[in-house]
């Protein structure tokens, strides 16, 4: 019986059931991580080839320059570059890049922030590098949207493997892992 299966039929009747449940859990995680971050480098893409408008032109809305300020301070120099049904806000706040998402309201979309190992939180960096203690933090994006938890994309790299760690709130799980070779 066992011998007419084909042979992905005859690794799942030795795979543990949990195993497979985890590993459809993960997959729909990282499909789901991958359409929003086709979706957020698409708009960032956009932004990047579109001209540079200053705040007093009547194409800004007001809405969002008033939110800028609110959520980010006066403090940021802010440059404002008009896309495709919206804003873009480019910005440094604590050193930290910025790039934030305005929709043709004015209403704020999402924040991105890149950065080094150097301007991450403590507790973050801690809690990263207890289970990868042999990689080295390459870079970080810090994700924020409305009525959502922050997510951060962990950029590690060693002399074998080079991996992206997804981390909001308490879980962490690699969404991307290339070996060297």
């Amino acid at each position: 019986m066992v011998n007419s299966l084909p042979i992905t039929a005859k690794l799942y009747l030795f795979i543990p059931h949990y195993l497979l449940i985890k590993f459809k859990k993960m997959k729909k995680t990282i499909f789901s991580l991958a359409i929003v971050l086709l979706t957020l480098s698409t708009i960032t893409t956009k932004a990047a080839s579109t001209k540079k408008i200053s705040v007093t032109e009547s194409t800004i809305k007001e809405k969002a320059a008033k939110k800028q300020v609110q959520i980010y301070g006066e403090d940021a120099t802010t440059e404002w570059h008009d896309v495709n049904k919206g804003f873009i806000a480019s910005f440094v706040k604590d050193d930290k890049q910025g790039s934030a998402a305005y929709d043709e309201k004015g209403n704020w979309v999402y924040t991105i922030f890149r950065y080094t190992e150097d301007k991450m939180n403590d507790d973050l960096r801690d809690n990263v590098k207890s289970v990868y203690y042999m990689y080295q933090i390459t870079g970080v994006e810090q994700i924020e949207q409305p009525g959502l938890n922050t997510v951060y994309l962990i950029h590690l790299e060693n002399k074998n493997d080079i991996k992206t760690v997804r981390v909001e709130a308490d879980d962490m799980q690699v969404v991307e892992q290339l070996t060297r070779g």
